[in-house]
């Protein structure tokens, strides 16, 4: 009892900290490993180094700029913070899925014009979520369990991700080898299913947000 009262556990008894709580994780899982991979993504859609740094540059300018903006538009339309959040989850699925129909450079600056925003949506408010659900006195508990939280599903999931990676990358390279005209058509399989992946870890941390 005394671990209960000193972690504040009992925040785990209320059902909407509960969806919050690993919403939240399963949100920032996919975020943090797809941020990892976005390089590599790009370079299986066949853009060069310059390409890639310059598309990444687009991603972090936009970022910054709608994190400026974010707390502005949210007061603006009267939207807690929680749908905000939920909001932003909804805009870095659309952009996240896009990739997979997107092959031109120039459409490719939008679409990562687009990941900017949400990501910058995302970091505003993700921030504002618990704090505006829990009392002040419970706050840095229920911030440090959210913590832990997401250091388990980067432990778990991470690994699990790189094998995948591992696997598509050793998979695309022998059918480089073996059947080079298909190659193109399994390297786009390849980012499909990983845009897929990606999306599912923020699919299940809105149905999670949403009780």
């Amino acid at each position: 009892m005394k671990v209960v009262k000193f972690f504040d556990l009992d925040l785990l008894k209320d059902g909407v900290y509960r969806n919050i709580w690993l919403g939240m994780s399963l949100a920032f899982t996919g975020e943090i490993n797809f941020s990892l991979m976005t390089p590599l993504i790009l370079g299986d859609r066949n853009f060069n180094i310059e390409e890639t740094a310059t598309l990444m540059s687009v991603i972090a300018t936009a970022d910054i700029i709608f994190r400026f903006l974010a707390p502005f538009i949210g007061d603006r339309m009267k939207i807690t913070p929680r749908y905000m959040y939920m909001l932003s989850l909804v805009l870095l699925v659309i952009a996240r899925f896009s990739l997979t129909f997107v092959y031109n450079y120039k459409k490719m600056l939008v679409v990562c014009v687009a990941l900017g925003l949400a990501k910058g949506f995302r970091t505003v408010y993700m921030t504002l979520v618990i704090p505006n659900h829990v009392p002040l006195e419970k706050l840095p508990s229920a911030s440090g369990l959210q913590t832990v939280l997401n250091g388990i599903f980067l432990m778990g999931f991470g690994p699990i991700v790189g094998w995948k990676h591992s696997g598509a990358a050793s998979k695309a390279a022998k059918s480089n080898t073996t059947y080079g005209e298909q190659s193109e058509d399994r390297a786009t399989l390849s980012i499909e299913s990983r845009a897929k992946r990606y999306d599912m870890f923020d699919f299940f941390a809105l149905i999670a947000l949403n009780f």
